[in-house]
């Protein structure tokens, strides 16, 4: 998969193990429902994020030989292996590297995991910037931030796809941030309070 996301459900099959390449990351089906995203310079970061709905899958660099390895030394215990191949189960995700390196596993509630499929953009924590950046995917976002502190301002929610605009009234609700017509465009802005904060 070069870049994108997609929602697999796939019936196991041990003679034929699927799998899906997904930048720097392999992932190795053992019946399952389950997403892959790899979207580089986005929220799921450089390397691919992968969030099991029900079954299991193996999660792992994607080199053939670099995964057989690191396979293996998972089968002899070496503690170093949970950090490059994994089993993700139901309701759980993970974040690998630019790599392919895991670097991050938590869990996820199911509803969560393909709800793009449902217009629904979920955020957990998200930079402001990237988050703007996942709504400019859907259609055009007419809201500028005006400063890197701007930007990195975090926020959690559920949002529609198509409704960029309740998501820019919701920020001053959520976010010590104002709306403010500078040139002719939408801009986020600090408020006072946050300038004198940073």
């Amino acid at each position: 998969m070069p870049q994108g996301q997609v929602f697999f459900q796939v019936t196991h099959n041990p003679s034929q193990p699927f799998e899906v390449l997904s930048g720097p990351t392999r992932v190795t089906v053992v019946g399952t429902e389950f997403r892959v995203r790899y979207l580089p310079h986005t929220m799921s970061g450089e390397g691919s994020d992968v969030a099991v709905r029900s079954g299991a899958v193996r999660v792992g660099p994607r080199g053939n030989w670099e995964n057989r390895w690191w396979r293996a030394m998972q089968h002899l215990h070496v503690p170093q292996a949970q950090r490059h191949i994994s089993v993700l189960h139901a309701s759980e995700r993970s974040l690998t590297d630019a790599q392919g390196r895991l670097i991050s596993r938590s869990t996820l509630p199911a509803e969560r995991i393909a709800a793009w499929r449902d217009d629904r953009i979920v955020l957990d924590d998200t930079r402001l910037d990237m988050a703007l950046a996942e709504f400019a995917r859907y259609g055009d976002v007419s809201l500028k931030l005006n400063s890197p502190a701007v930007a990195a301002l975090r926020i959690s929610g559920s949002f529609d796809t198509n409704r960029v605009d309740s998501f820019a009234n919701a920020l001053p609700r959520v976010l010590p941030v104002k709306i403010k017509n500078i040139k002719n465009q939408s801009t986020v802005v600090a408020t006072s309070m946050t300038l004198k904060n940073n």
